[in-house]
């Protein structure tokens, strides 16, 4: 780290001692120091002006701070909206809910996050394999049974079918309060699932995989969607039932997941108010131009639409044929002449933003700001169209930037200041300056912190569907406020503290405790000096990590797929040429055989004496290659009461790399884990 430089360090009296001590060499004939010199007054006036323009030399201003943030690849994070989820009860119709449907919790709104179909359909029950469960929150049953269930499916069974041609949601909330709490997946694209689904519905009297589906819960790691769309049409079962199969092909699982609640119909809202929205379309040559658009603004507000020309956008003025069908609304502009492909975007916005969006008329001049007077805009998603000369009728699209400091005069760019809710344009060097109508194309509110409501409070809502009930049952999470410039100074300290290359061993076993999706519960990094000999194929000169997952099962197995997204962890990080080598647990099992004396007969000594040599095992059971030593084993069975004497004892291993010492100890492998296989004693 660079030392810190401190340019204001003299103070005012400390700068007149050092000029009044220069005066001798400079000017000899300058014989009076006292104060009422008129010398001594200018060098003070100066003293004074050089200390002023050194405090400010010191200062580093708000802007400055954040241009060095961003050159560490950080920014002020904006206003993040809050998010919930919302349970919709017996819908008096099936039918498609629109990304932006209205909800509410009180009077603050909230807007669903994608667009879906809501069946009338529900769930009757679940079953796995002879046990059944009703619907109901907080089920907590294992979902495949037993690790150990030979060819392990869920049946989730319904009262009425599922409609075919058209995609479904169903919904997973899991059990995660284990003593090792599982990884975030943060690389989605690069990790490697732990387990196979596939999902399948009767058809021709027999399971089939459904035509398409998209996992979000990556085999049930996380709570989450997995989306599904059926061909055909669903057969019932002898009792009526119509059932959707999930086969676990293969699994890796550590823990088998538990299933805490499932619904079809949960609907993830975001608290926010879209204001207006910019889409973007293109046509190809001789078609007509049309764009279908899924969201509630779309088909409940008012519209515009533009043609770009040459990198300009025209208002289009012609008729447009307005239609809705299967949960999309499609825009045609009936009166344009398409003899080339082209591109344009369609603007929808509320009613009462038809007059707010026009935020104001550009004079052309320099670093041009404008307050927009919509209290809680946010910054991400937000769009401008502006004109560069009044009166033109030709558009631009208008770029959000952070500052001005990259950008040339032909750039058309602006920055806004969530804080004070300004526009901020460029002086014509670094950004243009708009000369015109000046357009609010895309934007939405958000209460940020305060959105974070408590459970039960979503109740109300606006959408096209009618729902006897709406609720959150749980309270939503997310929500967050501006983030302060102090706040993002912050956070770049801790992740600049943070571990992100693998340097020492130390590195190397806090990455691998990252590891996106995973559960460790025990990594080290181990020395095969010692060891090398026994085992050839371990090279000494690599990295060699023991790694431990965590499970409720006894002494689990390190699988491929844990093995291939530790790899895919440190692959990025580790120093170029250190090789990395990843091995699991090897335990090993100690049989103990004893001869002891007692002073009398207890018919519960044995099993006393087992459970204290178990308790011996348990607080070395994560120490890899920990020597069993006979003499604590020996010592521990001695000093208990009723002992007399230990007549013999001996200490035996099943394992591979296990060897025993000469004064009986059982040395392990590196990578080795003692447990207590076999306990027995002969008491006289």
């Amino acid at each position: 780290m660079l030392p810190p430089i401190t340019l204001d360090d003299e103070q005012f009296e400390e700068i007149i001692d050092k000029a009044r001590k220069l005066i001798p060499n400079l000017y000899p004939e300058w014989t009076d120091y006292n104060y009422h010199d008129p010398g001594i007054t200018i060098l003070e006036l100066l003293a004074w002006l050089k200390e002023i323009q050194q405090f400010y030399m010191d200062q580093i201003g708000s802007e400055h701070i954040r241009r060095y943030l961003l050159l560490l690849g950080e920014k002020q994070e904006g206003v993040i909206p809050a998010k919930a989820m919302v349970s919709v009860k017996e819908p008096d119709r099936a039918g498609w809910i629109l990304k932006g449907s209205p909800f509410y919790a009180g009077k603050i709104p909230f807007e669903t996050m994608v667009s879906r179909y809501i069946t009338k359909s529900n769930i009757s029950r679940i079953a796995v394999k002879d046990k059944t469960y009703t619907l109901q929150r907080n089920l907590h049953f294992p979902m495949f049974g037993s690790l150990k269930n030979p060819k392990p499916y869920l049946d989730i069974c319904f009262f009425a079918p599922l409609e075919k041609k058209v995609e479904h949601q169903l919904y997973f909330r899991l059990f995660h309060d284990y003593e090792v709490k599982r990884n975030p997946i943060i690389d989605r694209e690069n990790f490697i699932p732990l387990a196979d689904i596939e999902i399948a519905y009767r058809l021709e009297g027999r399971f089939l995989p459904v035509e398409w589906q998209q996992d979000k819960t990556y085999g049930f790691l996380e709570d989450g969607f997995i989306n599904l769309r059926l061909e055909n049409d669903m057969e019932p079962e002898t009792n009526g039932e119509y059932v959707l199969r999930i086969f676990l092909r293969e699994s890796q699982y550590e823990v088998m997941p538990i299933l805490e609640e499932i619904s079809v119909h949960e609907l993830e809202v975001g608290q926010l108010h879209t204001l207006c929205e910019c889409h973007r379309w293109n046509w190809r040559k001789g078609e007509r131009p049309t764009i279908a658009v899924k969201t509630f603004l779309a088909m409940s507000g008012r519209y515009e639409v533009y043609i770009d020309k040459e990198a300009k956008l025209l208002p289009y003025n012609g008729s447009i044929k307005k239609w809705e069908e299967q949960g999309k609304i499609f825009f045609a502009l009936t009166e344009f002449d398409s003899q080339e492909a082209g591109t344009g975007i369609i603007l929808f916005f509320e009613e009462e933003m038809e007059t707010i969006r026009f935020l104001s008329i550009g004079d052309g001049l320099p670093e041009q700001e404008l307050e927009i007077g919509i209290e809680g805009l946010c910054r991400d998603g937000m769009k401008i169209l502006a004109e560069l000369e009044e009166g033109s009728g030709l558009f631009h699209e208008w770029t959000q930037v952070e500052d001005f400091s990259c950008c040339h005069p032909e750039n058309c760019c602006y920055i806004f200041d969530e804080e004070q809710g300004r526009l901020k344009f460029g002086d014509g060097i670094r950004g243009q300056a708009p000369e015109g109508k000046i357009i609010l194309a895309a934007a939405h509110t958000s209460l940020g912190k305060r959105g974070n409501v408590k459970a039960e409070t979503i109740t109300d809502n606006r959408t096209i569907l009618d729902f006897q009930t709406v609720i959150n049952q749980e309270d939503a999470w997310g929500g967050r406020d501006k983030e302060t410039l102090e706040e993002c100074q912050t956070r770049m300290h801790k992740k600049l503290k943070q571990i992100q290359r693998a340097v020492t061993y130390e590195d190397y076993e806090l990455l691998v405790k990252r590891t996106p999706g995973l559960m460790i519960e025990k990594v080290k990094s181990v020395c095969l000096s010692s060891y090398i000999k026994s085992q050839k194929s371990l090279d000494s000169e690599k990295v060699t990590l023991v790694v431990k997952p965590y499970s409720t099962e006894a002494r689990p197995k390190l699988g491929s797929a844990y093995l291939e997204n530790i790899r895919n962890m440190l692959e990025f990080r580790r120093l170029i040429g250190t090789k990395v080598s990843i091995l699991g647990p090897e335990y090993i099992g100690i049989i103990i055989f004893a001869e002891i004396e007692m002073d009398s007969y207890y018919m519960k000594f044995k099993e006393t004496m087992r459970q204290k040599v178990e308790e011996y095992f348990q607080r070395q059971e994560n120490d890899f290659g920990k020597t069993v030593v006979y003499g604590e084993i020996y010592g521990l069975l001695d000093v208990m009461k009723h002992v007399v004497k230990i007549k013999s004892l001996s200490l035996d291993s099943q394992g591979n790399g296990a060897r025993r010492s000469r004064n009986g100890d059982i040395i392990l492998p590196p990578n080795g884990l003692a447990y207590l296989k076999e306990w027995d004693c002969m008491v006289s």
